[in-house]
């Protein structure tokens, strides 16, 4: 997430603290639930996992809430979006603009 076009996101658990192995970094633009999510595993199977990458669907899935009610919205337009309406939790270093908050993104 280390490329302009691509948006970092750091993962909390459900007390909206820092997972302990969330990325971190001058990068972060917000934070999403990344840690004990229900995902697809092989086999067909469902199974709980952690990390960055459980996070970033969150925000994907924000991101695609927005677009729905404003599709002809600019990527950098949708990037200022999610970090306006994101909900606040602490030092950027570490969540960035906040937790993306998908009911005020929508409301908006």
């Amino acid at each position: 997430a280390k490329y302009s076009s691509v948006m970092a996101v750091a993962s909390v658990n459900q007390r909206k603290q820092r997972a302990f192995d969330s990325s971190v970094g001058e990068e972060v633009e917000v934070s999403a639930p990344g840690v004990s999510t229900l995902s697809t595993v092989p086999h067909n199977e469902y199974g709980y996992k952690s990390g960055t990458s459980m996070a970033s669907p969150h925000a994907a899935g924000a991101a695609a809430v927005i677009l729905s009610k404003h599709p002809n919205l600019t990527n950098d337009e949708l990037r200022e979006w999610l970090t306006k309406t994101a909900t606040k939790l602490g030092e950027p270093f570490y969540y960035g603009a906040g937790l993306v908050n998908v009911q005020k993104a929508a409301r908006e």
